[in-house]
């Protein structure tokens, strides 16, 4: 008959853990308590949760801290960073921020070795040891993100966006049994998932992933250096020569990378600034091709109109023979074999079909 109850009640704590994602110990008290069970069968609910790995909190000592400061070091906050000023500083700079710099201020530090209370857990789809992971952890994030955003020139609130996902990926793949603690190991997803999603705040091109591990260590003297913004793009390769990597500054000029790290101008800028211009200028080159387009669009719709008076296998021949598909214009030969005929028979349709469609668009065709 206990055993019954004290099936009953783990079944029962167990329902009310998945729901919220912890116990506390007054709810494992109550409810033995209201099922009739002795301090023996208390003790073995307990043992089994604690086996079970649940979360328990204690909500008298939680009251507490809400109202007295707790003395106990296990509850302290123990980071050597005072976040007040980093709060400060982020509210001044970014005012946007505020009211989620605001709602983090107010989040309760992490706990001496709490993190090992909430990893597997968070990984077996506990919402709420997730959760507090996550929240625990998002002064670090802001702290990261600070750093990188003023040192690459990025923007915050994006930066920002990343690290939370960085931080979130941290903790699904984070192995428990790593000799690292999860406070070291998650820095560095944040870290790298800024560097490869976040782009360079005011820049003409947004580069792809797997450059951008060659392009962030180029970022910074390109950034704090003044002079490099304000001259032209050529001549900005000048100040780079002392950076270590020349194999990547020879592929930066092949590919035209710089052009699209540097800041962008408007219009107005590049009319007058002499430098400017000449560099953005494309001599015509994009005004010509244009032209050439509509040509070639317009003629292409006038040949399409007239082929359509022939014959399917006539069409064939005349679209092969001067590439009017694919620009690839195939020989008799070429020809014959695809459709099964001879070379012979081939030039008969190909010059029968020159003569249906008339010698003004023979013309056509042939240029």
């Amino acid at each position: 008959m206990d055993a019954d109850k004290r099936e009953k009640v783990i079944n029962e704590l167990t329902e009310k853990y998945k729901w919220r994602g912890y116990l506390t110990e007054d709810e494992i008290i109550d409810c033995c308590t209201d099922t009739g069970l002795g301090l023996v069968d208390l003790d073995f609910v307990c043992d089994n949760i604690v086996l079970r790995g649940f979360i328990i909190r204690d909500t008298v000592e939680e009251k507490k801290e809400n109202t007295e400061q707790n003395e106990n070091k296990n509850d302290e906050d123990r980071s050597r960073t005072d976040y007040d000023i980093l709060f400060r500083k982020i509210i001044q700079k970014y005012p946007s921020m505020w009211y989620i710099v605001k709602y983090i201020s107010k989040i309760d530090p992490p706990k001496y070795r709490e993190w090992k209370k909430l990893i597997l857990e968070a990984q077996n789809n506990n919402k709420y040891a997730r959760d507090r992971l996550i929240h625990m952890y998002l002064r670090n994030v802001l702290k990261l993100t600070y750093s990188f955003a003023e040192a690459y020139n990025c923007d915050f609130e994006e930066c920002f966006n990343f690290g939370v996902i960085g931080l979130m990926r941290a903790i699904k793949k984070y192995d428990i049994i790593s000799s690292d603690t999860f406070v070291r190991y998650f820095p560095w997803w944040i870290i790298q998932t800024m560097q490869r999603c976040c782009s360079i705040k005011n820049t003409v091109l947004y580069t792809p992933v797997h450059l951008n591990d060659k392009l962030f260590k180029f970022i910074i003297p390109i950034v704090k250096n003044q002079k490099i913004l304000e001259c032209s793009m050529e001549e900005s390769f000048d100040y780079l020569e002392d950076l270590e990597d020349n194999n990547v500054i020879e592929d930066m000029k092949e590919t035209g990378l710089l052009y699209g790290i540097l800041p962008a101008y408007s219009y107005e800028d590049i009319l007058s600034n002499e430098k400017l211009s000449d560099s953005f200028s494309d001599n015509g080159l994009f005004e010509n091709k244009m032209i050439e387009k509509v040509f070639k669009d317009e003629l292409k719709e006038k040949v399409n109109y007239y082929l359509g008076r022939l014959k399917q296998r006539e069409r064939s021949v005349i679209i092969r023979r001067f590439g009017l598909e694919d620009d690839r214009k195939e020989t008799l030969e070429e020809i014959a074999n695809h459709l099964g005929v001879t070379k012979e028979r081939i030039r008969q349709i190909e010059k029968k079909a020159l003569n249906k469609l008339g010698r003004r668009l023979k013309k056509i065709i042939i240029y």
